[in-house]
């Protein structure tokens, strides 16, 4: 529904449609053991079909489907008790959503999975009782990756290119309890990701209608901006998340979480912000909020709960306690992220 203003509560509907999507999926793998080594090939095949129906008046209506079949590999190794080695190989595969498969107007839109191969490489230690810590290298070599094309709308038309990924992951967690052999247990876990490499392998091309039309949005039929060796857009280079608790074997546990996300753009030109946009600082486009940096931001939270039988639980948590305003999002235009949020509840266990 549009709206004839940013705080309008009725407007005009402009999409009432049905969606429909059936998916089947098998898998087979074997494990493999030779001492210290373990081995798991395996295979994977998905199936997936999607229907789309205008409900509005002219009743349009479209469908796709497809199959792939997906191999993987895995593979460790434990000289010592204390330390894992891991290697793991897999084909990669996301369809697309029903809105981006088949438009409103009933046409479906070429474009096929989502599809790469990602490898991992790493290590998972116990140094010492309370220590855990696991370091991995990894890299998504993408064949065909999906961008844009999120609002299910013609206006912003779907695309594909090849893109590389590659980085680093670790994760520390440190509980005095268990270390020291305390009743008491403060602890402190630590997860970082480094991406230095997010780029793009070829330009990404806007997918055609399948009455063969481009959107006149993509010159030359690709993304504006879209070339070969560019930093992707939301691909901050800096992920952290650290964690600061106290548990009790009574059951009570809190902690603070803060969360880092690096800046990142949030399109294909790297604009720094929608005045730099080459339509004019005052053009709608520039103006839509959909162009622009994404300036990095630091989230708080914090979590308590307490387990008062083995069936009960009780939590309180506050995600964003320091209220702090920052932006998630610019796909639909500026989408900030969520305000102070307080949460009360209990769990039970049947």
């Amino acid at each position: 529904m549009d709206g004839n203003s940013p705080t309008a509560r009725t407007g005009n509907i402009i999409e009432n449609n049905d969606r429909f999507a059936d998916a089947y999926s098998g898998f087979a793998q074997n494990r493999f053991l030779w001492g210290d080594w373990t081995v798991t090939p395996g295979v994977r095949v998905e199936s997936v079909s999607y229907q789309r129906r205008n409900n509005l008046p002219d009743g349009k209506q479209g469908q796709s489907s497809l199959t792939e079949v997906l191999p993987s590999f895995a593979m460790t190794y434990m000289p010592i008790d204390e330390a894992t080695l891991f290697f793991d190989m897999h084909r990669g595969f996301a369809p697309p959503r029903v809105e981006d498969s088949v438009y409103a107007n009933g046409q479906s839109v070429e474009i096929g999975a989502e599809k790469s191969w990602n490898y991992e490489l790493g290590v998972r230690s116990q140094p010492m009782a309370g220590m855990k810590t696991e370091l991995t290298y990894f890299r998504n070599d993408f064949d065909a990756l999906t961008v844009l094309g999120t609002v299910g709308g013609n206006d912003t038309p779907v695309a594909q290119g090849k893109a590389l990924f590659e980085g680093i992951e670790f994760m520390n967690r440190i509980d005095a309890g268990e270390m020291f052999n305390w009743e008491h247990n403060p602890y402190l876990q630590i997860a970082y990701t480094w991406l230095p490499t997010a780029q793009s392998t070829s330009p990404f091309q806007c997918m055609p209608l399948s009455d063969g039309t481009v959107s006149p949005a993509c010159p030359g039929g690709n993304v504006a901006g879209s070339e070969s060796g560019k930093r992707l857009p939301y691909t901050p280079e800096h992920l952290l998340t650290a964690t600061l608790g106290y548990s009790h074997p009574n059951g009570f546990d809190a902690h603070f979480e803060t969360v880092f996300v690096a800046d990142q753009f949030a399109d294909f030109r790297s604009l720094n912000s929608g005045a730099d946009h080459p339509n004019g600082a005052n053009s709608p486009a520039a103006l839509s909020g959909q162009y622009g940096k994404i300036n990095d931001y630091v989230v708080v939270n914090f979590s308590t709960s307490y387990k008062v039988q083995k069936e009960l639980t009780l939590y309180v948590s506050l995600k964003n306690m320091l209220d702090n305003t920052y932006i998630v999002d610019r796909v639909r235009g500026i989408l900030p992220g969520s305000p102070r949020l307080v949460q009360a509840g209990f769990k039970y266990d049947f």
